[in-house]
């Protein structure tokens, strides 16, 4: 029995800094990268580990102003965040029209992410459509 739990916890915690590697591989990339997979990790390695326990909850504290960081409400960067966001868009197009292989289908797929990413969350987008779907949600209830 013994063994078996602590076969469980090296299993669990192996798949958790296996994620955590993967995050910080895949963090560069346009989209959410490798946070999805840096919250996995944690959320795995904090099963037995208070540490990771700890730093999960900070990031999801803390992930909102991370955004603000990187999403501020300036004029300029947000005209910026529009134009890499057609940039990222129509080098998709190139690369999926111009290469073959694996390539033609990672590339192009990671900077349509990034284009979704970035036009969701620039100029608040995300959430003035979700705030217009409950004022649609609330006014078909009546």
């Amino acid at each position: 029995m013994r063994v078996k739990k602590y076969a469980k916890r090296l299993v669990v915690d192996a798949v958790g800094y296996t994620l955590l590697v993967l995050a910080l591989t895949l963090g560069w990339l346009p989209g959410p990268g490798g946070v999805p997979l840096l919250l996995a990790g944690l959320a795995l390695l904090s099963i037995y580990n208070p540490w990771a326990s700890r730093f999960r909850a900070y990031a999801i504290e803390h992930v909102n102003s991370l955004l603000d960081v990187f999403f501020p409400n300036n004029k300029l960067v947000m005209w910026l965040w529009d134009a890499a966001s057609v940039a990222a868009l129509t080098l998709a197009v190139f690369v999926y029209r111009g290469t073959d292989g694996l390539i033609k289908m990672i590339l192009p797929t990671l900077c349509i992410t990034g284009f979704l990413v970035a036009v969701a969350k620039n100029r608040r987008r995300l959430e003035s459509a979700i705030e217009n779907i409950k004022k649609i949600s609330k006014a078909n209830k009546r």
